[in-house]
This record gives structure tokens, C-alpha cells and sequence, in this order.
């Protein structure tokens, strides 16, 4: 039954892998794109970079790979026809890679495909983005599906950073104590373990 709804992404065929929600998501979101928009698509999972790419492939979008097993030759091609390429808008990168000194400022989109334990990861490979150069504004979309463990990734870095904050403050005393009876709030154990 046709509901005259129509979807960018063909479905897969019987014979084909059904994809992520997640993937499918990212494609649609990719497709709606202004030709040109340069994006790059984080995510810690070399398997899901594999995905991604059969995704794009099926909705015929041609994009560049930089992983953990791209050879350092093959990275800078990547990067360049990344950057030069008008044909190539898109690079898919695993998080870890990123975290290193690159400069990607010809993305104004930034895609991160799952959230991460430790929110200075996601900070680090955004800073890419975020380098001197860079003239236009970026857009971060965060995939976070409802109902999973995912959810409790989001409150663990929200402490994270409060706590962090907390340490790093330069506030008086007062306004510290009252800071870490919040963090007691969002985190009932950090009483239990400053009392030993």
C-alpha cells in the first residue's frame, strides 16, 4: 500500500542489509543538503564507518574515508580530495583519528554518529572543524537514540562537565559549595565517596 510518502533512501532489496536507523537518518539528512555542503561524520566504530558507506553507495553520494587503516598516503589523499574535490562532500573519519592535529575547515556540517564516554573526545574532533580559518558557520548534528544506553552516555558527560567546571572554577568558596550540592543532586554517590 502506498502511502504517497516518499522516502531519498531506496529501500534494500531482500537480498541487500537493512541499515541502521541511525544511517538511514544520516543519508536522508545528507540528501537534503545544498550541492556542495562539505560534511564529515564522526563516529568510533570503524564497523559503522562500513555501514555509512554502504548507505551512501546505495543513494549514490561519493565521499572520502580517513580511519585507523587508511595509510598515512592514503589519509592525505583523502583530506585533499576532501577539501578540493567540488565532487566529494563528505568524509568519514573514526572519532579517535580526529582527535589528532588536522584541520578540516572546509566542513560546515559535523555528523557524530554516537555518543562518547568522555565528552572532551567529541570537543577534540569538533576543534577540527573549529581551527583558525575556519569562515562559515557549523552546523553539529548528534545522533542519540531514545530508550538505550546512549541516553545515560548524554547525563554521564553533562557531569562530567559540571564536574569538571567544579574543579576548574575560580569561584569563592560559597559558590562552590552550593555548585557541588548540584553535582550530589545529579550524582548521589560523589557524597558517599567524599565522606572516605
Amino acid at each position: 500500500m502506498d502511502s504517497g510518502a516518499s522516502s531519498p533512501v531506496e529501500w534494500p532489496s531482500d537480498s541487500e542489509e537493512v541499515l541502521p536507523t541511525k544511517v538511514n537518518a544520516l543519508v536522508d539528512d545528507l540528501l537534503k543538503q545544498t550541492p556542495g555542503t562539505k560534511s564529515i561524520v564522526f563516529t568510533f566504530w570503524s564497523s559503522t564507518l562500513d555501514l555509512i558507506e554502504k548507505g551512501l553507495s546505495r543513494a549514490s553520494i561519493t565521499f572520502t574515508r580517513y580511519d585507523g587503516n587508511t595509510t598515512p598516503t592514503n589519509r592525505s589523499v583523502a583530506l585533499n580530495n576532501f577539501r578540493r574535490n567540488p565532487n566529494i562532500s563528505i568524509i568519514l573519519m573514526t572519532i579517535s583519528c580526529a582527535a589528532v592535529g588536522l584541520n578540516i575547515t572546509a566542513a560546515t556540517r559535523a555528523y557524530i554518529m554516537e555518543p562518547q564516554w568522555n565528552p572532551t573526545v567529541e570537543e577534540q574532533a569538533l576543534a577540527r572543524v573549529h581551527r583558525m580559518g575556519q569562515t562559515k558557520e557549523v552546523t553539529t548534528i548528534r545522533y542519540v537514540m531514545a530508550d538505550t544506553f546512549e541516553e545515560r552516555v548524554i547525563e554521564t558527560q553533562q557531569r562530567k562537565r559540571e564536574l569538571a567546571e567544579l574543579l576548574l572554577s575560580t569561584e569563592p568558596h560559597a559558590e562552590s559549595e552550593h555548585s557541588l550540592d548540584r553535582l550530589r543532586v545529579s550524582h548521589p554517590n560523589l557524597e558517599k565517596q567524599r565522606q572516605h
